[in-house]
């Protein structure tokens, strides 16, 4: 975990400075116009949506196969060969795509969604999703040499930066929405470029051709291949799903609530991501090793330093959003704000708790099952988000992924189990839920009413004031000790 703890802690720390600007600009620039807001994410999530189908989930190779073709000079050619298959799909998906385009279009009006603002804006999505797809796979291919911090850098970071200033020069009308749309896609090439020139840095970049040896690997990289691409297809239809469909059905103005507040939940997902970056070369490598001892030790640390920071954030934002929301160039804007994010962290937490299963069952000799489990996830998804959003507008979006990632999250850990006889859970487990659900008693009791900015203080103080003092006596979380341990010598507060 030395590896993972190191990596994860750089990468979560870019991450949050990125959070407290793109926290900022939902309080204070976003707000001004939620259909603006609404309007660009839906053209980012559409492309999400749609790279799929035009990558066959390449990025997921380019990890499972590395070891393979890892080599002291050129890695057999290895990313020649992936960029080559990324370049050769994407061509093959945008014929099909101009092609048919028609008979989907009539297929989003038979449900009864606008297909106007695909139609509208498709040239833009469609340069979105060849770009995002390279970035993908170099940001893929760079995690094989235990390098994650500078890609997220580039890309998450960078584009917290960028989307306020571009969206501020549409909103005073310095731009008109069309060249706002082609901003976007400006953004991602830029960033490409940048990637491109990190993996020279790092060693990464060789285009050196191999055929030989690529004859010996290409059938076992054929099956992956297809199994990778319809699980992409299935973390798409469950991630990116709601913020396309709620602008087809509700309008962009919701689309902007809805994408505020998941944001907001992403804040406690930001572990998760850097865990599961770091973590995924190191999980396949133990499992073609066949180390399964080191996959328990990881699975069951990841869950429970997860869980713990998980549940934390979670209850800090819960009583403290309100009033974060009050503080708001446009309080209005967040109106219901709060429920979302209720629902939608809760979800996130249940991920957390549960942890690097996905890369288990992927880099296992089993990686075909994940991809029933992806699609029930996907197509669940898919069917509850329709009725859902329906019946309950924005909420509804929220229950249909909250609900899915439950189901989705249940029937991988009864398949892990029964496969690999490990779990994730342990007495930790316990020892968090009591301590969270105490706290969450606490203050549901308090009820100290002031400026919302004192109130974000005085509630973020009673909550850490028992949480983390508990935490480290309980020694829930080995990692977490020595973090704090370290942050107390570095103070002189321990020596």
């Amino acid at each position: 975990m030395g590896v993972i703890r190191s990596q994860s802690l750089k990468f979560s720390s870019v991450n949050l400075v990125g959070t407290i600007i793109g926290g900022f600009s939902m309080l204070y620039i976003y707000s001004l116009d939620d259909k603006l807001y609404g309007f660009a994410q839906m053209l980012v999530s559409m492309a999400y949506l749609i790279i799929p189908f035009a990558s066959f989930g390449i990025s997921s190779v380019a990890i499972r196969f590395y070891r393979e073709f890892k080599n002291q000079s050129d890695n057999n050619g290895f990313f020649s060969l992936l960029l080559s298959i990324t370049l050769l799909t994407n061509v093959f998906f945008l014929i099909l795509y101009f092609l048919f385009k028609h008979s989907f279009y009539q297929f989003v009006e038979y449900l009864e969604m606008d297909s106007q603002k695909l139609q509208d804006n498709e040239m833009i999505i469609m340069f979105l999703v060849v770009l995002i797809n390279l970035c993908s796979l170099i940001t893929a291919y760079t995690s094989n040499y235990r390098k994650i911090v500078v890609p997220t850098l580039v890309q998450q970071f960078g584009y917290k930066i960028y989307l306020p200033i571009i969206f501020l020069l549409a909103y005073y009308g310095v731009v008109n929405i069309q060249i706002f749309s082609f901003l976007i896609p400006i953004f991602y090439s830029a960033t490409l470029v940048i990637l491109l020139l990190y993996l020279r840095k790092v060693g990464g970049f060789n285009l050196s051709w191999n055929p030989a040896y690529y004859k010996t690997k290409m059938k076992s990289i054929k099956s992956y291949f297809l199994f990778s691409s319809l699980t992409s297809l299935g973390s798409s239809l469950t991630f990116r799903l709601d913020s396309v469909m709620i602008p087809l059905l509700l309008g962009y103005a919701p689309n902007g609530l809805y994408n505020k507040i998941y944001f907001m939940s992403n804040v406690i997902g930001i572990p998760t991501n850097s865990i599961n970056q770091i973590a995924n070369p190191i999980i396949s490598e133990s499992i073609k090793d066949n180390k399964l001892d080191e996959v328990e030790s990881i699975y069951k640390k990841s869950s429970t330093n997860l869980f713990l920071l998980g549940s934390y954030v979670y209850l800090g934002m819960l009583f403290c959003l309100p009033s974060v929301f009050e503080l708001s160039i446009n309080p209005i804007a967040f109106e219901g704000g709060a429920m979302l994010f209720a629902v939608l962290g809760a979800g996130k937490l249940i991920d957390m708790l549960t942890s690097v299963n996905s890369a288990i069952i992927s880099y296992s000799k089993y990686y075909r099952w994940n991809l029933g489990f992806i699609l029930f996830l996907g197509l669940s998804n898919l069917f509850l988000n329709y009725f859902l959003i329906n019946e309950y507008q924005v909420l509804g979006a929220a229950m249909a992924t909250v609900i899915a990632l439950v189901l989705f999250n249940i029937l991988k850990l009864i398949f892990i189990y029964w496969k690999f006889k490990m779990h994730p859970f342990s007495f930790a487990t316990i020892k968090i839920i009591v301590l969270f659900t105490l706290i969450f008693a606490i203050m549901k009791g308090v009820d100290f009413q002031s400026n919302p900015f004192l109130e974000i203080i005085v509630n973020g103080l009673i909550i850490s004031i028992f949480a983390i003092p508990i935490a480290y006596y309980w020694r829930i979380s080995d990692d977490a000790n020595v973090l704090l341990d370290e942050a107390l010598v570095r103070f002189k507060i321990k020596k």
